[in-house]
């Protein structure tokens, strides 16, 4: 696994295992080709940058873009009026087991009222997993320290919380609770919102131990906390993956973030190699990436996807699981081939050219079409053509 990743990261299109110490010779072509092989990773082109995580979810759930709404708008909030056709509902359609879980208080980008209208049913909150009497005293009193010192004596040795949020470690253990308890009949999904690692990061935690320093001299000190806080993303991943690899029958899962985080401005323009203020196109769409992995207990094809913007993201996990699509999640791939990335800075299309919204493109009919078709499903219920959103 790890000549595998690190092959990947250099671009190296051919692998040559040798090793010398292996008591498993006769097996051992198959186990290191295996696993290999389970690894789909790439960079994903979000639609928001510090904040909104909600927005890249409604592109995820449904294949729409927010380069087609109002800037600076949120869809949940505004735009999710009547049920949806969505990720969720294309599987329960299929028998899945539809959840959803997100370890924070419901209210939040008014997901109670969106989540039942995209087929996101039941979810699970704070308010669901724990008893909120420490959370109730922490927002009236705002001492962390007695929040996570209560949190310890109820949850001890849990390890429930890092700094005010729920841990991903024991967001995961949650997760893999729910999964043991489902109907073993029917097949599984869950829709997973971390909350770890939320802004912001100004803070220090007695309950968070930093892991992470980029330099000597504390120069970006909300960077660290928030690498520190990835590290520990990292390991709760890999043990969710661990426990995955042991169960007998086909799992998939697909991680990717929501935004880059909210940290010093000087470290973005060191990174970019420029003021935020006068960035490139190309510059600003960097902004915009974060990584997604798609990870397998089964053998599934190894790619590297450079460029991918969320929309397109649900279309390729069902394509890679094998599962029943839509036309319109078929229609979705079909143009990512074309233009690989629509987000709301812009368009890049398969050959590298970066356009924005005000450019003239050849693409310009291509995504007029799209637009016409997100219209039809978010807005134009009453003509909507199902059959496109659906599978029958």
């Amino acid at each position: 696994k790890d000549a595998s990743e690190l092959a990947e990261l250099l671009g190296v299109k051919n692998l040559i295992l040798y090793h010398t110490e292996d008591k498993n010779i006769a097996c051992r072509k198959q186990l290191y080709t295996e696993e290999g092989r389970k690894y789909f990773r790439g960079n994903l082109y979000v639609p928001v940058i510090g904040a909104g995580t909600a927005n890249t979810e409604f592109e995820f759930l449904t294949g729409h873009s927010m380069a087609f709404l109002p800037s600076g708008s949120s869809a949940y909030m505004l735009y999710v009026k009547d049920k949806q056709p969505s990720l969720a509902r294309l599987l329960a359609a299929q028998g899945y087991t539809v959840r959803a879980q997100h370890p924070y208080y419901a209210r939040g980008w008014n997901r109670p009222t969106v989540y039942p209208l995209l087929g996101l049913s039941p979810f699970k909150t704070l308010e669901t997993l724990f008893d909120m009497t420490p959370f109730t005293a922490y927002q009236q009193s705002g001492d962390l320290a007695t929040l996570a010192a209560t949190m310890e004596e109820l949850y001890p040795g849990e390890n429930v919380l890092i700094r005010q949020y729920v841990s991903d470690a024991y967001n995961y253990k949650l997760l893999i609770e729910d999964y043991e308890q489902r109907d073993t009949e029917k097949p599984y999904f869950m829709f997973n919102v971390t909350m770890q690692n939320h802004g912001g990061y100004r803070l220090d935690a007695d309950n968070f131990g930093q892991n992470n320093w980029l330099t000597d001299t504390d120069e970006f000190p909300q960077t660290d906390r928030y690498l520190s806080l990835m590290k520990y993303s990292d390991d709760a991943f890999k043990d969710l993956i661990a426990y995955f690899e042991t169960v007998d029958h086909p799992v998939l899962i697909c991680l990717f973030g929501d935004h880059q985080p909210a940290i010093e401005q000087a470290f973005s323009e060191e990174m970019l190699g420029a003021s935020v203020n006068d960035l490139t196109l190309e510059q600003q769409q960097e902004r915009h990436i974060t990584p997604f992995v798609i990870w397998a207990n089964y053998d599934i094809e190894e790619k590297q996807v450079d460029m991918l913007s969320s929309n397109y993201l649900s279309s390729l996990l069902l394509q890679t699981a094998g599962v029943r699509m839509s036309d319109y999640d078929r229609y979705l791939l079909q143009l990512s081939e074309t233009l690989p990335v629509v987000d709301t800075v812009g368009y890049i299309d398969s050959n590298g050219n970066y356009y924005s919204w005000s450019d003239d493109s050849p693409y310009t009919e291509l995504l007029s079409e799209y637009r016409r078709v997100q219209y039809n499903c978010l807005f134009d219920i009453e003509n909507r053509k199902e059959l496109l959103f659906t599978i029958q």
